[in-house]
């Protein structure tokens, strides 16, 4: 380029010449800052820079391939992270949506019957070491054919959710003015969505010392779409018999492993093995809802395992208080 840098644009590239950022990128970021005489323009593209180099480099400390960054966001979770080594993910093509001093956007979706996970970016223009994590104000996600998927409440409303339990936020990265966090939520049946819409009036950035709550608000009113793709709506789905009529129903899926017991007391010391001895990790026991009466089903509960299709197990042994149930499949 033969046009003279600016002081600005010596700052920027003093600060990022040493940063591991392919070529392809380099190049794209030298025309934003050079190609054009109009300063408007400039300082409209350098801004665009700096928040696309801000995104690659704070969020993972460095430019990973994408199936690096997915490989790792759900190792929490091992059928999650199966589903993902299998392709059921989708990878959200979205620029990061600026207001005040925060961005964010939605980089990744796995969605089937059992569960709801969105993968969520933030940059915000303050260090976030100060701060335990993000929650979007009265959050609503419903779909297409008008299922409502998550809403935050404790009214009525909350008997509308296909989700289970109210949603639920977990911190995958936190690194300078960046945080990763996904959006999970469990059912017995999620509909099967062509997409999603997601509603929010304000992101909040919280912590809680000692019982008093630290927060910085950030107010707005967003509607963000997002279209389904194939990969989620070809649902691989078994289910499985049990002798035992306590044990109403068993579905495994791309992700994850739903059990609905009939039980007039709470459910507790639950375990799951498989034929060849490994246990699984229990996710959640919670009573079941009905959504036409509005209240909770007294003496049905939906347990949570961590298994999925894809560990290929053909027989399961559920444990409750030491009395065990075989669970085999329907195809066998």
């Amino acid at each position: 380029m033969n046009k003279k840098r600016d002081e600005l644009d010596d700052v920027l590239f003093e600060h990022f010449k040493n940063k591991n950022i392919p070529s392809s990128i380099s190049e794209g970021i030298d025309k934003a800052l050079y190609k054009y005489n109009d300063k408007q323009k400039s300082i409209s593209r350098i801004k665009k820079a700096i928040i696309a180099i801000t995104s690659i480099c704070t969020i993972t400390g460095g430019i990973v391939f994408a199936s690096t960054i997915v490989r790792n966001l759900f190792s929490y979770n091992h059928s999650i992270e199966q589903a993902v080594e299998n392709n059921y993910v989708q990878n959200i093509d979205m620029d990061y949506i600026s207001t005040d001093d925060l961005s964010f956007k939605v980089s990744y979706l796995v969605m089937d019957d059992i569960n709801f996970n969105l993968v969520f970016d933030f940059i915000v223009n303050d260090n976030l070491e100060d701060y335990q994590g993000i929650t979007l104000n009265n959050l609503k996600i419903t779909d297409d054919q008008g299922n409502q998927i998550i809403n935050d409440t404790e009214g009525d409303e909350l008997y509308n959710n296909y989700a289970l339990l109210h949603s639920s936020w977990k911190i995958i990265e936190k690194k300078d003015n960046c945080i990763r966090q996904i959006l999970t939520a469990n059912s017995f049946n999620f509909p099967e969505s062509n997409a999603l819409y997601i509603s929010f009036s304000g992101v909040t950035v919280y912590k809680v010392d000692n019982g008093n709550a630290k927060t910085r608000k950030y107010n707005g009113d967003w509607l963000l779409e997002i279209n389904v793709e194939e990969q989620l709506k070809n649902r691989s789905i078994k289910f499985y018999k049990c002798s035992d009529k306590r044990v109403e129903a068993v579905k495994i899926t791309n992700s994850g492993f739903v059990i609905k017991v009939k039980s007039e007391d709470y459910l507790e010391n639950l375990q799951l093995y498989d034929d060849k001895g490994n246990q699984y990790k229990m996710i959640y026991n919670v009573q079941n809802r009905n959504m036409d009466l509005k209240k909770y089903v007294d003496d049905e509960w939906i347990i949570f395992f961590d298994t999925c299709v894809y560990d290929e197990v053909r027989e399961y042994t559920l444990v409750i208080d030491g009395s065990e149930f075989l669970l085999y499949s329907e195809e066998d």
